[in-house]
């Protein structure tokens, strides 16, 4: 992760395909997270191995953003879950998130530990690949450029409160993973209400978080634990009911133009006590969503020598998470698809050194899309 944070992207990548077998399956979250940076929806993928959900009935999806905003209008949090092997649900949580924002929206409470380097990217806005913990991921840096854009206040909420470090090290230092982890979902609750509603009452939040941190009911299929998670933490310590969206991939053609949403009085939803599922398309290889190219313009490139072609946002500089990067093919030219803006394009060989860049402006081409 070193390297990651550092933004050596192929430096990870090659330290973690020189890993032992033995090794290797202790080092998959970051194998996960370094290929999901680098080549999201290539071949690459395949490792993952992440689970796909049950395909939903087409005729009961909906759009995602009515529902979302209806919630945020009732001043109730909206809880976003990522899928962190599946980087599709970042793009579009960054979407929601700026529309969220544009609706009234004020804060988003981001899972990830440390407020300063937070507070270093609201006053700067230079999205650094050690802003947070997965800030390095394109995804990840996508919500949190959104929710700034939008001017979201971006409160960090995933650490032991003052009172309780002291009893989560002993926790760590005895392998008490259980109780470190049930004492985890209710301190980032807890952080939640006292960083952000007990200091402002007319706060209307967005939630991001990852897997079951979204849930309100703890599943009886989910292992290793059964304690109750943050959303119902946080639905207790608030009084209210929070709106949680969880995030699927599923094989469904239907929605290659673009997520859609299940609601309803469905045991799927009933079981992990989310209030909504939003469902992504991810069929065959490679896997990248049409509608993430919706209002994209081209952009050709020739590799000239790089293993990695990095699109940067030209007001951000050279040290910024890229906004997208690609592993350039062996032989022949890119054709590189990037919303509207301005972007530094570079190259990098395999030991992450730059071998050039370029300024490049992008037009948008269509309309519509989220």
């Amino acid at each position: 992760m070193r390297h990651l944070h550092a933004g050596r992207y192929l430096s990870a990548l090659r330290q973690l395909r020189q890993l032992p077998a033995d090794e290797a399956s202790m080092a998959y979250n970051a194998r996960m997270w370094a290929f999901n940076a680098v080549d999201p929806w290539g071949e690459e993928c395949r490792f993952v191995g992440a689970r796909q959900a049950p395909a939903p009935d087409p005729a009961a999806l909906a759009e995602p953003l009515p529902q979302l905003v209806a919630a945020i209008q009732e001043r109730r949090p909206v809880v976003l879950m990522e899928g962190h092997a599946f980087p599709e649900t970042q793009f579009f949580g960054a979407e929601m998130v700026a529309a969220l924002g544009a609706s009234g929206a004020t804060h988003l409470a981001f899972e990830t530990f440390r407020q300063a380097p937070i507070a270093h990217f609201i006053r700067d806005g230079v999205m650094r690949p050690s802003t947070e913990g997965y800030g390095f991921a394109p995804g990840r840096a996508a919500v949190l450029r959104a929710a700034r854009r939008v001017g979201m206040y971006i409160v960090a909420f995933d650490g032991p409160t003052r009172a309780l470090r002291a009893a989560a090290r002993a926790m760590a230092e005895r392998g008490d993973h259980e109780a470190l982890n049930r004492a985890r979902e209710e301190w980032m609750a807890q952080n939640i209400v006292r960083r952000i509603f007990r200091r402002d009452r007319s706060a209307r939040v967005v939630v991001w978080t990852g897997e079951q941190h979204a849930m309100k009911r703890t599943p009886t299929w989910w292992k290793p634990w059964q304690h109750p998670f943050m959303a119902a933490h946080l639905a207790r310590l608030l009084g209210e009911e929070p709106y949680c969206v969880g995030q699927q991939c599923v094989n469904l053609p239907v929605l290659t133009a673009g997520p859609r949403l299940l609601t309803g009085d469905l045991p799927r939803l009933a079981d992990c006590g989310l209030d909504a599922i939003v469902y992504h398309h991810r069929g065959g290889f490679p896997a990248r969503p049409a509608w993430l190219d919706v209002r994209a313009g081209s952009v050709e490139a020739e590799p000239d020598g790089a293993a990695l072609v990095q699109a940067l946002p030209e007001h951000e500089g050279s040290t910024a998470v890229p906004v997208e990067q690609w592993l350039a093919p062996q032989d022949g030219g890119m054709l590189l698809r990037l919303r509207p803006g301005r972007y530094l394009l570079r190259g990098v060989d395999g030991r992450d050194r730059v071998l050039w860049e370029r300024a490049v402006s992008v037009r948008e081409t269509s309309a519509g899309g989220y």
